[in-house]
């Protein structure tokens, strides 16, 4: 198995997409993506994708729009007689569609701005129903208005998708993924949708209607995601996600929700002024729900920057900027063996709370000033549970300590040239 960092997988796929969108011409691209996954091979190994796709054979080009002969007026026309392997590149215009992509295609649009693909108000604007289509170039908008529609859907079972470099508003949700796997949402602008940005969440599917199939091993790298009506990126039942280099700000509820899932990675981000809190984990399931947080820039939420809430185990929250939020840093309800390492906790209401959580650890946090003694982490054992069946458990007065914290912030090491603490 070759292992190769995240940003190298994106940065191989997306050259390939500019070079398909401006030449139209795969046989130039094969032999530069093989040389640079092995490149990548060589360096250090930042995730390890545990399954890849091969994106298209050599095929033909059908156009849509433009003055060419033969040109389709239509995309979902140019799929239609499309085959696996072809590439449906379409002009600059305004297509009002509702598509469904049933085949192994890529699908490109001139660029973003000015391909539109309009949706009418009604249903998914794009369904991807075939594994490894790529989907790139298109303005996407004006989807139906019910809580599972959205301006790009991938359904249960169709696997390693590449969405990129599209501008995807007004839709009711964004993105979204239902029990779909290794699929790579990238450069995307997602603004102004009216339920939330990115949804990844579970589904029920095949003959039997009980068997559930999670979304896992999907990657949501570099995309802007803002100005959403409640949440940034919705995780349930979503295993092995990593959220990588986003900046995810001016959502109404939380920037990022996760709840019974395994295993997700949420790194190098920017993460600000959302409506709730930064980030928020939750999971009444009582499984060994594990999580990594580090390298992010958390600030000027409304509530808490991060906030763990359930019966939770095991997240690492390490070497993350948590500033400026309007109530705790950190808070922990019901969460257990969580690790919370070399991070900056600065001017928040409070920096830490916590209830009914123990057997956590603290090591070498910076508290806003330098401390040459240990820091004293005041909460309680017991009192009100997030659920009713512990609500009357007695509240006791407990401490964590942190034994030696840092005496100056550490440099965080986030994408972005700004940071906002």
């Amino acid at each position: 198995m070759i292992t190769y960092s995240s940003k190298h997988l994106y940065m191989v796929y997306s050259y390939y997409i500019t070079i398909k969108r401006e030449e139209i011409v795969i046989k130039k691209v094969i032999p530069i993506m093989v040389i640079l996954l092995l490149i990548c091979s060589t360096f250090g190994v930042s995730r390890t994708i545990e399954k890849s796709y091969t994106h298209n054979k050599d095929g033909n080009t059908l156009y849509v729009g433009g003055d060419g002969i033969g040109n389709y007026s239509k995309i979902q026309d140019a799929i239609d007689n499309a085959t696996d392997g072809d590439t449906v590149f379409v002009y600059n215009g305004t297509y009002f569609e509702n598509i469904t992509i049933d085949k192994t295609l890529s699908v490109l649009g001139e660029n973003k701005e000015n391909t539109i693909i309009d949706g009418g108000n009604t249903g998914n604007v794009v369904t991807v129903f075939a594994d490894k289509v790529i989907f790139s170039g298109f303005k996407v908008q004006n989807s139906g208005s019910d809580w599972d529609i959205s301006g790009i859907l991938i359904e249960p079972c169709c696997n390693g998708s590449i969405i990129n470099d599209n501008y995807i508003v007004n839709n009711y949700g964004g993105i979204r993924l239902r029990g779909s796997g290794y699929n790579i949402i990238t450069d995307n602008t997602i603004i102004e949708n009216g339920y939330r940005g990115i949804i990844l969440f579970g589904a029920y599917w095949g003959n039997n209607s009980r068997h559930r199939v999670n979304s896992h091993n999907n990657q949501i790298i570099n995309n802007i995601i803002s100005n959403t009506r409640h949440h940034g990126i919705w995780a349930t039942n979503a295993d092995n996600t990593l959220i990588y280099s986003n900046q995810i700000f001016g959502n109404g509820d939380h920037g990022i929700f996760c709840a019974y899932g395994m295993n997700n990675t949420i790194s190098d981000n920017m993460i600000y002024s959302n409506g709730e809190s930064g980030i928020r984990f939750f999971d009444s399931h009582k499984i060994k729900h594990t999580a990594t947080v580090e390298r992010n820039n958390i600030s000027h939420n409304e509530n808490h920057g991060i906030d763990i809430t359930g019966t939770i185990f095991s997240i690492e929250i390490n070497n993350n900027n948590i500033c400026s939020n309007g109530n705790a840093g950190l808070i922990l309800w019901g969460a257990y063996r969580c690790k919370i390492i070399e991070n900056n906790f600065i001017d928040n209401g409070e920096d830490v709370t916590f209830n009914a959580s123990c057997f956590n650890k603290w090591r070498r946090n910076y508290w806003g000033e330098p401390l040459m003694h240990p820091k004293f982490i005041f909460g309680a054992l017991g009192g009100p549970w997030p659920f009713f069946q512990f609500w009357q458990r007695p509240e006791i007065p407990w401490v964590n300590i942190d034994w030696r914290p840092a005496l100056k912030p550490y440099d965080i090491g986030v994408t972005y040239e700004t940071q906002l603490c």
